[in-house]
């Protein structure tokens, strides 16, 4: 049974380098796991971007459903990308960040330069 989304959620963005160009992956959580995730980056309009917002509201569904995270970042990451010469795809950057996710604390944020 699909989740109804609390009107606030904490989560973190990570971005990735891929075979598109860098693309940004937003994990929300809810009650310590990944609950929605949003896709932004590669170049506006163009295929790529459509697949990652696209693939954002399929991997969202799934996780408010109650699907296990760790099937799906065991199912994602890996692969590759053959149009960029072996790459890691964004397919797969995503599942890292995903899975990356888990082990950032919400209270905790720290400023690189």
């Amino acid at each position: 049974m699909k989740q109804a989304r609390p009107e606030l959620l904490l989560g973190t963005t990570h971005r990735r380098k891929t075979g598109c160009g860098s693309i940004y992956v937003t994990v929300n959580k809810f009650q310590g796991k990944p609950f929605e995730v949003f896709i932004s980056g590669a170049k506006a309009g163009v295929c790529s971007q459509v697949m990652c917002s696209s693939l954002g509201v399929v991997i969202s569904l799934y996780l408010r459903n109650g699907c296990s995270w760790e099937e799906l970042v065991k199912g994602l990451k890996g692969i590759t990308c053959m149009a960029q010469g072996e790459m890691k795809s964004c397919t797969d950057a995503i599942a890292r960040a995903i899975e990356e996710s888990m082990s950032v604390k919400e209270e905790v944020v720290e400023w690189q330069n």
